[in-house]
């Protein structure tokens, strides 16, 4: 089983099967809930005036 990069797993999860990249995921057996875009990171960044890591903007440069 492989786990993504900045992945979110809900505690007590049970993880059967592989999870994409930025992902939210939980249950017994673990599924995917969602799906972040780049969209929704934007909007957090801009929300928070925060930065990402570097891994993140290394998938999704600032102002794209």
């Amino acid at each position: 089983v492989q786990i993504g990069d900045h992945v979110t797993i809900g505690a007590g999860s049970v993880i059967t099967k592989d999870l994409p990249d930025f992902a939210v995921a939980a249950g017994n057996p673990c599924r995917v809930l969602k799906l972040l875009s780049r969209e929704v990171l934007d909007d957090y960044r801009r929300r928070h005036n925060v930065l990402l890591p570097k891994t993140l903007t290394q998938h999704y440069p600032p102002g794209l």
